[in-house]
């Protein structure tokens, strides 16, 4: 629980960095366009800025795997299925997907 309540104290920061790892700086960029700041044909990767023990900004990637679009139930179903599959990838089988619904 300290983690929680440590990153919910700590600045939050997202930002945007290209597939070289070169940041965006979003916040410095807050009244531009956004045509202005992103090229066209370039993949962008949402990501959270945290400090590190040398205080130094190191962006972690944002995962979002479908979390936006699942109800809480649906979430807690799917909760425990990727702990199925991660204990099915320990065993060293293979983990099948699950069965289609109708």
């Amino acid at each position: 629980m300290k983690k929680v309540e440590t990153e919910a104290e700590a600045e939050k920061t997202i930002d945007l960095r290209d597939k070289l790892d070169t940041r965006k700086y979003l916040r410095n960029a807050l009244d531009d366009r956004a045509d202005n700041i992103l090229t066209t044909k370039k993949c962008y990767v949402l990501c959270k800025v945290v400090k590190n023990e040398a205080d130094e900004e190191v962006p972690q990637d944002i995962v979002i795997d479908g979390a936006c679009i699942r109800t809480p139930d649906e979430d807690i179903k799917w909760e425990e299925l990727q702990k199925e599959l991660e204990a099915q990838a320990a065993k060293g089988g293979k983990g099948k997907p699950p069965p289609k619904k109708k």
